[in-house]
């Protein structure tokens, strides 16, 4: 059975940290929600746990908002797996049409200790590919999921057509980072070496005859390394690339 909290005692209530892991709504989402309350009331209680809002910090802010009361049922002095899967639980059943709700189950299943190929089967909204692609993320910079998860964009440089671009997908900000990493600004590249392999050292921008060939050439080797080719431009296959390419560039303009 749910309580009410007056104004004045909800109007601080803290965040539990879990609570955080859930994506923000958009300010229209928001405006939306405000509007409902005020028309029909607040017909679904917030969760606290130890006092902190463990599950509706969006109907929180409305009513506060608003100013009025809160109703809130408090789920009791439950451990913190257990708290997590009541937020999950929650979470099933929100919309997933977003990439933002996309990040959110995927930080859920990473606090719940959730390997990447285990995540599609307490989310299925969090399909294998975009498991991957957040992991991705998050160990270029984990910041980007929580612009994700707020529903902002990122502005990335991005090196292949260099310029700086916003992205607020998934898709959009892991290619850009993948494709940064790729062609990642070195004029000197070695392969890694072990106790049979050669070190090959070369200069590519020297070796192509124009700009126009040593874009070719990173447009081939960035299509062979999704497919798992070793193609350096030292090697023999590489510098054989690098003559064919020459050859078909070499009256091109930069």
């Amino acid at each position: 059975m749910s309580s009410v909290l007056t104004f004045e005692d909800a109007v601080d209530l803290p965040l539990d940290p879990l609570s955080t892991l859930t994506m923000l709504y958009t300010e229209d989402g928001f405006e939306e929600l405000k509007e409902d309350i005020k028309q029909r009331g607040q017909l679904v209680p917030i969760a606290l746990r130890d006092g902190k809002i463990l599950d509706g910090r969006h109907r929180h802010k409305a009513c506060i908002d608003l100013g009025i009361g809160v109703s809130y049922e408090d789920v009791g002095p439950v451990s913190y797996k257990e708290a997590l899967d009541f937020v999950i639980s929650r979470s099933i059943n929100k919309a997933t049409g977003t990439d933002a709700s996309k990040v959110e189950a995927y930080l859920l299943c990473k606090a719940k200790g959730a390997k990447i190929k285990d995540m599609p089967n307490i989310f299925r909204r969090l399909n294998i590919n975009y498991a991957r692609k957040l992991s991705y993320i998050e160990k270029e910079d984990p910041r980007y999921l929580q612009v994700l998860l707020n529903q902002n964009k990122i502005r990335l440089y991005n090196k292949t057509f260099d310029k700086i671009e916003n992205y607020g997908t998934i898709h959009g900000i892991w290619q850009t980072v993948k494709c940064n990493n790729a062609v990642a600004d070195k004029l000197i590249e070695v392969s890694p070496a072990g106790d049979n392999t050669p070190s090959y050292e070369i200069d590519l921008s020297s070796a192509m005859v124009n700009e126009a060939a040593e874009k070719a050439y990173w447009e081939l080797y960035n299509l062979g390394s999704d497919y798992g080719m070793t193609q350096h431009p030292g090697s023999p296959y590489g510098r054989r690339v690098i003559e064919m390419l020459n050859e078909l560039y070499k009256n091109a303009k930069d």
